[in-house]
């Protein structure tokens, strides 16, 4: 509001990339018994910078997989003040289970058993 002249100036501006990146390791029970349950572990980390609405679709067994409650009742610890999804949905067409993790910090991390 105080600029007097009518002249102008170009002032380049560089942006610096910052590196976000998401890693997951997903195991299941290896092996069980009819009409035992299945575990699946997934574990999804953040490095570099802090990650934010990130989408998760973990693939569960297709073959004699039967949906229960606690399908979608996940366990979910985090680490680093990683943020835990609210809700996880079932896709019974595809065998998945999906959510959006709010935030992982860089170095935090979520552990999710399904």
């Amino acid at each position: 509001s105080n600029i007097t002249s009518s002249r102008t100036s170009t002032i380049r501006l560089q942006v610096e990339k910052i590196p976000i990146e998401v890693s997951t390791e997903t195991t299941a029970t290896p092996t069980v018994a009819a009409g035992q349950p299945v575990q699946v572990i997934s574990t999804i980390k953040a490095s570099g910078y802090q990650a934010r609405n990130i989408p998760v679709t973990i693939q569960l067994p297709r073959g004699g997989f039967v949906n229960t409650a606690a399908t979608v009742n996940s366990a979910c610890t985090t680490t680093g003040r990683a943020t835990c999804p609210r809700q996880w949905v079932y896709n019974a067409n595809s065998h998945t289970v999906t959510a959006t993790i709010p935030v992982i910090p860089a170095g935090g991390s979520i552990k999710v058993t399904v």
